[in-house]
Protein backbone atom coordinates (compact mmCIF):
# COMPACT_ATOMS: atom_id res chain seq x y z
CA UNK A 1 0.00 0.00 0.00
CA UNK A 2 0.91 3.66 -0.19
CA UNK A 3 2.73 5.32 2.67
CA UNK A 4 1.62 8.96 2.52
CA UNK A 5 0.67 10.14 -1.00
CA UNK A 6 0.76 13.93 -1.28
CA UNK A 7 1.59 14.97 -4.86
CA UNK A 8 -0.21 14.10 -8.10
CA UNK A 9 0.15 14.84 -11.82
CA UNK A 10 -1.08 13.18 -15.02
CA UNK A 11 1.11 12.43 -18.03
CA UNK A 12 -0.85 10.99 -20.94
CA UNK A 13 -2.67 7.92 -19.55
CA UNK A 14 -0.70 7.63 -16.31
CA UNK A 15 -0.85 9.28 -12.91
CA UNK A 16 2.41 10.01 -11.12
CA UNK A 17 2.28 10.17 -7.34
CA UNK A 18 4.84 11.32 -4.81
CA UNK A 19 4.54 9.02 -1.82
CA UNK A 20 6.02 11.06 1.03
CA UNK A 21 6.75 8.01 3.14
CA UNK A 22 6.45 7.70 6.87
CA UNK A 23 10.21 7.68 7.46
CA UNK A 24 13.31 8.91 5.60
CA UNK A 25 14.11 6.55 2.73
CA UNK A 26 10.57 5.16 2.61
CA UNK A 27 9.28 7.60 0.00
CA UNK A 28 8.78 6.82 -3.68
CA UNK A 29 7.68 8.13 -7.04
CA UNK A 30 4.86 5.93 -8.32
CA UNK A 31 3.09 5.46 -11.66
CA UNK A 32 -0.54 4.37 -11.77
CA UNK A 33 -2.47 3.82 -15.03
CA UNK A 34 -5.69 5.83 -15.15
CA UNK A 35 -7.41 2.76 -16.61
CA UNK A 36 -6.40 0.76 -13.55
CA UNK A 37 -3.69 -1.79 -13.08
CA UNK A 38 -0.66 -2.45 -10.92
CA UNK A 39 1.21 0.39 -9.22
CA UNK A 40 4.74 0.78 -10.56
CA UNK A 41 7.55 2.18 -8.44
CA UNK A 42 9.46 4.55 -10.70
CA UNK A 43 11.95 5.72 -8.06
CA UNK A 44 12.37 4.11 -4.64
CA UNK A 45 14.10 4.82 -1.32
CA UNK A 46 13.39 8.55 -1.53
CA UNK A 47 13.24 10.84 1.47
CA UNK A 48 10.00 12.80 1.65
CA UNK A 49 9.20 13.45 -2.02
CA UNK A 50 6.47 16.06 -2.14
CA UNK A 51 5.83 18.76 -4.77
CA UNK A 52 5.59 17.40 -8.31
CA UNK A 53 5.06 18.76 -11.81
CA UNK A 54 5.29 17.35 -15.34
CA UNK A 55 5.41 18.33 -18.96
CA UNK A 56 4.67 16.01 -21.87
CA UNK A 57 7.83 13.94 -21.39
CA UNK A 58 9.46 14.52 -17.99
CA UNK A 59 8.55 14.39 -14.30
CA UNK A 60 10.00 16.90 -11.83
CA UNK A 61 9.77 16.66 -8.06
CA UNK A 62 11.27 17.91 -4.82
CA UNK A 63 12.56 15.62 -2.09
CA UNK A 64 15.34 15.59 0.48
CA UNK A 65 18.86 14.20 0.52
CA UNK A 66 18.54 12.67 4.00
CA UNK A 67 20.93 15.28 5.39
CA UNK A 68 18.51 18.13 5.87
CA UNK A 69 18.70 19.63 2.40
CA UNK A 70 16.20 19.67 -0.44
CA UNK A 71 16.81 18.35 -3.96
CA UNK A 72 15.03 19.09 -7.24
CA UNK A 73 14.96 15.97 -9.41
CA UNK A 74 13.95 15.05 -12.94
CA UNK A 75 13.14 11.75 -14.62
CA UNK A 76 11.81 10.92 -18.07
CA UNK A 77 8.30 9.48 -18.18
CA UNK A 78 9.73 6.96 -20.65
CA UNK A 79 12.23 5.67 -18.09
CA UNK A 80 15.92 6.15 -17.51
CA UNK A 81 18.02 7.61 -14.74
CA UNK A 82 16.95 10.21 -12.19
CA UNK A 83 18.84 13.49 -12.53
CA UNK A 84 19.35 16.07 -9.77
CA UNK A 85 18.85 19.58 -11.20
CA UNK A 86 19.43 21.47 -7.93
CA UNK A 87 20.65 20.43 -4.48
CA UNK A 88 21.48 21.96 -1.12
CA UNK A 89 18.04 23.55 -0.93
CA UNK A 90 16.46 24.80 2.24
CA UNK A 91 13.22 22.90 2.07
CA UNK A 92 11.65 22.66 5.49
CA UNK A 93 8.44 20.59 5.58
CA UNK A 94 5.57 22.13 7.46
CA UNK A 95 2.62 20.36 9.00
CA UNK A 96 -1.00 21.11 8.27
CA UNK A 97 -3.68 19.16 10.10
CA UNK A 98 -1.03 16.52 10.83
CA UNK A 99 -0.21 16.14 7.14
CA UNK A 100 3.01 17.12 5.39
CA UNK A 101 2.47 20.41 3.61
CA UNK A 102 5.64 21.22 1.72
CA UNK A 103 3.95 23.59 1.41
CA UNK A 104 1.51 22.49 -1.30
CA UNK A 105 1.36 20.65 -4.60
CA UNK A 106 2.18 23.80 -6.60
CA UNK A 107 5.76 24.40 -5.46
CA UNK A 108 7.09 23.63 -8.95
CA UNK A 109 6.10 25.57 -12.06
CA UNK A 110 7.29 24.81 -15.59
CA UNK A 111 7.84 26.86 -18.73
CA UNK A 112 8.96 25.43 -22.06
CA UNK A 113 12.61 25.72 -21.04
CA UNK A 114 12.87 26.23 -17.28
CA UNK A 115 11.84 24.89 -13.89
CA UNK A 116 10.78 27.32 -11.14
CA UNK A 117 10.64 26.02 -7.58
CA UNK A 118 10.36 27.24 -4.01
CA UNK A 119 13.48 27.24 -1.86
CA UNK A 120 13.03 28.06 1.81
CA UNK A 121 15.56 30.08 3.76
CA UNK A 122 18.19 27.79 5.23
CA UNK A 123 21.35 28.22 7.29
CA UNK A 124 21.63 31.95 6.65
CA UNK A 125 20.88 31.67 2.92
CA UNK A 126 17.80 33.66 1.85
CA UNK A 127 15.08 31.63 0.21
CA UNK A 128 12.84 32.53 -2.68
CA UNK A 129 11.69 31.22 -6.03
CA UNK A 130 14.64 29.64 -7.84
CA UNK A 131 14.97 28.85 -11.52
CA UNK A 132 17.05 26.28 -13.38
CA UNK A 133 17.05 25.11 -16.99
CA UNK A 134 15.25 21.84 -17.67
CA UNK A 135 18.58 20.61 -18.96
CA UNK A 136 20.36 21.53 -15.73
CA UNK A 137 23.05 24.09 -15.04
CA UNK A 138 23.16 27.30 -13.01
CA UNK A 139 20.45 27.76 -10.36
CA UNK A 140 19.32 31.37 -10.29
CA UNK A 141 16.93 33.40 -8.14
CA UNK A 142 13.73 34.55 -9.85
CA UNK A 143 11.96 36.11 -6.84
CA UNK A 144 14.02 36.73 -3.73
CA UNK A 145 12.42 36.23 -0.34
CA UNK A 146 13.23 39.84 0.59
CA UNK A 147 12.37 42.42 -2.05
CA UNK A 148 13.06 46.10 -1.64
CA UNK A 149 10.29 47.07 -4.09
CA UNK A 150 7.50 44.84 -2.74
CA UNK A 151 6.54 46.95 0.28
CA UNK A 152 4.50 45.07 2.85
CA UNK A 153 4.60 41.95 0.68
CA UNK A 154 8.20 41.46 1.83
CA UNK A 155 9.44 39.00 2.99
CA UNK A 156 7.87 37.05 0.14
CA UNK A 157 6.86 33.62 1.42
CA UNK A 158 5.56 31.62 -1.52
CA UNK A 159 2.87 29.12 -0.60
CA UNK A 160 1.76 28.18 -4.12
CA UNK A 161 2.56 29.31 -7.66
CA UNK A 162 1.63 28.73 -11.29
CA UNK A 163 3.09 29.82 -14.62
CA UNK A 164 0.60 31.62 -16.82
CA UNK A 165 1.71 33.11 -20.11
CA UNK A 166 4.61 35.44 -19.44
CA UNK A 167 4.26 35.58 -15.66
CA UNK A 168 4.35 33.58 -12.49
CA UNK A 169 1.33 34.16 -10.26
CA UNK A 170 1.90 33.24 -6.64
CA UNK A 171 0.31 33.15 -3.21
CA UNK A 172 2.34 35.12 -0.66
CA UNK A 173 1.57 34.52 3.00
CA UNK A 174 3.68 35.91 5.82
CA UNK A 175 3.24 37.74 9.11
CA UNK A 176 2.78 41.10 7.37
CA UNK A 177 1.04 40.24 4.12
CA UNK A 178 -1.44 37.71 2.75
CA UNK A 179 -2.26 38.08 -0.90
CA UNK A 180 -1.56 37.25 -4.54
CA UNK A 181 1.43 38.57 -6.46
CA UNK A 182 2.42 38.50 -10.11
CA UNK A 183 6.03 38.37 -11.30
CA UNK A 184 6.56 38.81 -15.06
CA UNK A 185 9.12 36.56 -16.72
CA UNK A 186 12.07 36.57 -16.87
CA UNK A 187 12.97 39.18 -14.20
CA UNK A 188 10.12 41.66 -14.00
CA UNK A 189 9.15 43.47 -10.77
CA UNK A 190 6.58 41.94 -8.46
CA UNK A 191 3.06 43.38 -8.68
CA UNK A 192 0.44 43.02 -5.95
CA UNK A 193 -2.85 41.76 -7.41
CA UNK A 194 -4.73 41.19 -4.15
CA UNK A 195 -3.98 41.85 -0.49
CA UNK A 196 -5.69 41.47 2.85
CA UNK A 197 -6.82 37.93 2.10
CA UNK A 198 -7.77 35.48 4.85
CA UNK A 199 -5.06 32.81 4.74
CA UNK A 200 -4.78 32.18 0.98
CA UNK A 201 -3.68 28.62 0.28
CA UNK A 202 -3.76 27.69 -3.38
CA UNK A 203 -4.52 29.10 -6.81
CA UNK A 204 -5.12 28.41 -10.49
CA UNK A 205 -5.29 30.72 -13.49
CA UNK A 206 -7.68 30.53 -16.44
CA UNK A 207 -7.73 33.29 -19.01
CA UNK A 208 -8.01 36.65 -17.28
CA UNK A 209 -9.16 35.18 -13.97
CA UNK A 210 -7.28 33.90 -10.95
CA UNK A 211 -9.09 31.39 -8.76
CA UNK A 212 -7.89 30.88 -5.21
CA UNK A 213 -8.81 29.15 -1.98
CA UNK A 214 -8.58 30.82 1.42
CA UNK A 215 -8.74 28.95 4.71
CA UNK A 216 -10.43 31.88 6.49
CA UNK A 217 -10.25 32.73 10.17
CA UNK A 218 -9.99 30.68 13.33
CA UNK A 219 -13.68 29.80 13.33
CA UNK A 220 -14.88 26.68 11.55
CA UNK A 221 -16.35 26.85 8.05
CA UNK A 222 -14.98 30.30 7.23
CA UNK A 223 -13.03 29.24 4.16
CA UNK A 224 -13.85 30.62 0.73
CA UNK A 225 -13.27 29.89 -2.94
CA UNK A 226 -12.85 33.14 -4.86
CA UNK A 227 -11.78 34.66 -8.15
CA UNK A 228 -10.09 37.92 -9.07
CA UNK A 229 -9.19 39.55 -12.36
CA UNK A 230 -5.58 39.44 -13.54
CA UNK A 231 -5.76 43.22 -13.62
CA UNK A 232 -6.59 43.32 -9.91
CA UNK A 233 -9.66 44.70 -8.18
CA UNK A 234 -11.99 43.17 -5.63
CA UNK A 235 -12.30 39.38 -5.38
CA UNK A 236 -15.57 37.65 -6.19
CA UNK A 237 -16.66 34.95 -3.77
CA UNK A 238 -17.86 31.87 -5.64
CA UNK A 239 -18.34 29.55 -2.64
CA UNK A 240 -18.20 30.36 1.08
CA UNK A 241 -18.63 28.54 4.37
CA UNK A 242 -15.94 25.99 3.53
CA UNK A 243 -13.77 23.95 5.87
CA UNK A 244 -10.14 24.29 4.71
CA UNK A 245 -10.50 24.64 0.93
CA UNK A 246 -7.31 23.33 -0.62
CA UNK A 247 -6.39 22.01 -4.08
CA UNK A 248 -7.73 23.66 -7.25
CA UNK A 249 -8.18 22.78 -10.93
CA UNK A 250 -9.80 24.96 -13.59
CA UNK A 251 -10.75 23.64 -17.02
CA UNK A 252 -13.58 23.62 -19.57
CA UNK A 253 -15.51 26.39 -17.85
CA UNK A 254 -15.52 24.80 -14.39
CA UNK A 255 -13.40 25.22 -11.30
CA UNK A 256 -12.80 22.18 -9.09
CA UNK A 257 -11.78 22.55 -5.47
CA UNK A 258 -11.14 20.11 -2.63
CA UNK A 259 -11.71 20.75 1.05
CA UNK A 260 -9.80 18.97 3.77
CA UNK A 261 -12.46 19.43 6.41
CA UNK A 262 -11.80 17.34 9.45
CA UNK A 263 -10.76 13.69 9.16
CA UNK A 264 -13.41 11.95 7.04
CA UNK A 265 -15.04 15.29 6.30
CA UNK A 266 -13.29 16.43 3.12
CA UNK A 267 -14.98 16.98 -0.21
CA UNK A 268 -14.49 17.88 -3.88
CA UNK A 269 -16.91 20.24 -5.59
CA UNK A 270 -17.17 22.01 -8.93
CA UNK A 271 -18.60 25.42 -9.75
CA UNK A 272 -18.95 27.34 -13.00
CA UNK A 273 -16.22 29.94 -13.49
CA UNK A 274 -19.09 32.39 -14.06
CA UNK A 275 -20.60 31.64 -10.66
CA UNK A 276 -23.70 29.77 -9.54
CA UNK A 277 -24.30 26.91 -7.16
CA UNK A 278 -21.52 24.45 -6.45
CA UNK A 279 -22.03 20.78 -7.26
CA UNK A 280 -20.61 18.16 -4.90
CA UNK A 281 -18.66 15.44 -6.69
CA UNK A 282 -17.24 13.75 -3.59
CA UNK A 283 -18.30 13.97 0.04
CA UNK A 284 -16.94 12.42 3.22
CA UNK A 285 -13.53 11.99 1.63
CA UNK A 286 -10.95 12.02 4.42
CA UNK A 287 -8.28 14.29 2.92
CA UNK A 288 -8.32 15.01 -0.87
CA UNK A 289 -4.91 16.63 -0.85
CA UNK A 290 -3.98 17.07 -4.54
CA UNK A 291 -6.00 16.96 -7.77
CA UNK A 292 -5.38 15.92 -11.37
CA UNK A 293 -7.72 15.33 -14.29
CA UNK A 294 -8.31 13.96 -17.76
CA UNK A 295 -11.22 14.50 -20.13
CA UNK A 296 -13.64 12.47 -18.04
CA UNK A 297 -12.36 12.22 -14.46
CA UNK A 298 -11.02 14.11 -11.49
CA UNK A 299 -8.35 12.20 -9.57
CA UNK A 300 -7.06 12.84 -6.07
CA UNK A 301 -4.61 11.51 -3.51
CA UNK A 302 -5.69 10.96 0.08
CA UNK A 303 -2.83 10.70 2.59
CA UNK A 304 -5.25 9.94 5.43
CA UNK A 305 -6.47 6.66 3.92
CA UNK A 306 -3.36 6.19 1.69
CA UNK A 307 -5.23 5.97 -1.61
CA UNK A 308 -5.46 7.42 -5.11
CA UNK A 309 -9.08 7.80 -6.22
CA UNK A 310 -11.09 9.07 -9.18
CA UNK A 311 -14.60 10.32 -9.93
CA UNK A 312 -16.49 11.28 -13.08
CA UNK A 313 -16.68 15.01 -13.66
Amino acid sequence: GLGLPTGLVRVRTDLYVTDYGLKPGEGALLRIPTAGGPVETVAAKLTHPNAIAADSKDIYWLDEDGKGHGVLKKRSASGGATVALASGLGLVPELYMGLPQVPSSLDIALTATDVYFVDFAFNGTPGGIRVVSKGGGHVGTFVAMTLADSGTASPVTTIAMVVDGNSIVLVDSNALFEGILEAPLPTGPVKVLASGLAVPVNLAVAGNEIFFSSAGGLSLNTGTFQSISRSGGNPTTLVKGLMNPWAILVEDGFAYCSTLGQPRGGSIFKVSVDGGNEVALVTKAPQPFALASDSEHIYWVDPFCKTVMGVHK
